[in-house]
């Protein structure tokens, strides 16, 4: 696994696009509530209409992680879509060059 340095993270805690424009996919963390199974699922764009990218799968009160050593590169932005059950997910990911072109959206 790559260091810590190497990659950003960003806690996701409601569907929707988290980023547009480019960026590395790096991976996830998905943690699921005593509530049941917890899914989520990403695409490459900004609905889940889009491209798959990747997805979760945790039994109650386990984590599931995946880890990209190269990453992928999606050029559309990445969007989330929570499932039921899920207590937390984070994103990894690194920005893409030059900086400032991809970040966490803030605005509608």
């Amino acid at each position: 696994m790559a260091d810590a340095r190497e990659f950003r993270k960003v806690r996701v805690q409601a569907d929707g696009a988290v980023f547009r424009g480019p960026i590395i996919y790096r991976g996830g963390l998905l943690l699921a509530t005593a509530g049941g199974t917890a899914t989520t699922l990403l695409y490459d764009g900004g609905a889940t209409t889009d491209e798959p990218l990747d997805a979760f799968r945790a039994a109650a009160s386990e984590h599931d992680q995946h880890y990209l050593d190269g990453g992928i590169r999606v050029n559309r932005g990445v969007f989330v879509d929570l499932g039921a059950n899920v207590d937390w997910f984070l994103l990894y990911f690194d920005p893409e060059v030059p900086t400032g072109v991809a970040g966490p959206v803030t605005g509608p």
